[in-house]
């Protein structure tokens, strides 16, 4: 997500092996490609381990670098298994200092274990003695198959991850705390698509003022979420330390336009504008609207199925 007032999205559908047919979003300026070519050169795209952590689709996952048990970087997963799982990773020396750990890689690192479709190898790896990079932190068994995740961080040293299923609920979980926190029956249908925005930083009260959707001063961020029942919902949460969440349990907006199921969805925030969000339909098609900070909200484009053309699988904001 970025301040800029311009972003791209691409929606990519899924082929049937499972793989996203499409590149990832990019710039069409040329100093911006060039920037990419240069950073793309400097890739050593490796595997550093295939392992099958779930017993069914992973539908969402997120790494969070150096910010678990002895500096350890942790990658949280959720599944159609109805698990969420968090694995302490080992990714070697090249993350723990230095030029490696620059903003752009980080991010890069993120963005690419993010869009991969599944974690689990389908062949069972051999037996061998060189001790795995993933082990087992956490593991939270849910009531249904959960489908997507978002995570954010209580400013305390706790990380919450936010997992939407299909038994219609938000749960929070966090991972500290080694349970659910907080959860709110979300929607009529299985929740498909998550987005945690954090309260923007204002400079004067006179910008405060103009934050209708963050009124309530307890809001520390904005959850938006998309369903199966074809709607997307924003949610006025508060979190404290030590792990502590509040969702209110009515919705600040609700968007009625997508005409067909929601699978996934993307929200980001636009300085002194609003959020812009984006849903991708089982049809193909796909929907983005904006949510002022007055409250007010626009559909800015509607994109028809393609006929024959699968799910929008997956989409994503990306600041130019």
């Amino acid at each position: 997500s970025g301040s800029s007032h311009h972003h791209h999205h691409k929606a990519t559908s899924r082929k049937p092996d499972g793989l996203p047919s499409g590149a990832a979003p990019s710039s069409n300026t040329g100093a911006a490609n060039n920037a990419n070519k240069s950073a793309s050169g400097t890739w050593d795209m490796k595997t550093i381990e295939r392992k099958q952590v779930h017993e069914d689709a992973v539908t969402g996952c997120s790494l969070l670098l150096q910010r678990g048990p002895q500096n350890a970087s942790l990658l949280v997963s959720v599944s159609l298994d109805s698990t969420l799982l968090v694995h302490t990773v080992s990714l070697g020396d090249k993350l723990s200092g230095g030029a490696d750990t620059d903003e752009f890689n980080l991010r890069g690192l993120t963005g690419t274990l993010s869009r991969i479709p599944y974690l689990g190898s389908l062949h069972q790896q051999q037996q061998s003695t060189v001790q795995s990079k993933f082990n087992l932190h956490r593991t939270h068994t849910a009531s249904d198959p959960l489908a997507c995740l978002s995570m954010t961080s209580d400013g305390s040293g706790g990380e919450l991850v936010f997992a939407g299923g299909h038994d219609d609920v938000v749960l929070a979980y966090g991972i500290n705390s080694a349970c659910a926190v907080a959860s709110v029956y979300s929607h009529r249908d299985a929740v498909t698509g998550l987005d945690i925005i954090p309260r923007p930083a204002v400079a004067t009260a006179e910008e405060e003022e103009k934050l209708v959707l963050w009124s309530d001063p307890t809001t520390t961020h904005i959850m938006v979420s998309g369903s199966w029942d074809a709607t997307v919902k924003v949610w006025s949460i508060a979190v404290a330390s030590g792990e502590t969440v509040s969702i209110n349990r009515e919705p600040l907006a609700e968007l009625f336009d997508a005409d067909s199921t929601i699978v996934c969805l993307s929200a980001t925030y636009i300085a002194r504008t609003g959020i812009a969000i984006a849903a991708g339909c089982s049809d193909g098609s796909f929907v983005t609207w904006f949510c002022h900070d007055d409250g007010t909200k626009v559909v800015i484009h509607k994109e028809p199925p393609r006929r024959g053309g699968g799910p929008c699988a997956t989409l994503q904001w990306a600041s130019p």
